[in-house]
């Protein structure tokens, strides 16, 4: 690669950084297109598919909002860095907690949930 900016036959000038990210780019491209055929492809569509089905699901409720606010509270980044250990005697007493019950409430509507979609 040359050290000095490159201009394009259109007047064009680029960086050396940019011309070799292009050029990456390019042998991006090239490598993928060896690798997709008729079936590659239809098997990215079909995942393709349900993952947006999936990005369509979880936008539609609010549940990204309410795992974002959860993963961001304090207590459970305390918890992530140190686990405490709780015994069926902790598991009893966290019962007692509002936010544990409501928590609990939440995964037992989605564990019924789950169970209804796979009956149909």
């Amino acid at each position: 690669m040359m050290n000095v900016t490159e201009k394009t036959s259109s007047g064009v000038t680029l960086e050396p950084h940019t011309v070799e990210s292009m050029v990456e780019l390019i042998d991006t491209f090239g490598l993928i297109m060896t690798f997709l055929n008729d079936q590659a492809i239809q098997d990215l569509s079909g995942m393709m598919a349900q993952l947006l089905k999936l990005v369509n699901g979880l936008t539609g409720s609010d549940i990204v909002d309410l795992l974002e606010a959860a993963l961001m509270d304090p207590e459970f980044d305390k918890a992530m860095i140190d686990p405490p250990k709780v015994g069926m005697f902790g598991i009893l007493g966290a019962l007692s907690d509002e936010d544990t019950q409501r928590g609990i409430g939440i995964l037992l509507a989605l564990v019924k949930a789950l169970g209804k979609a796979s009956t149909r």
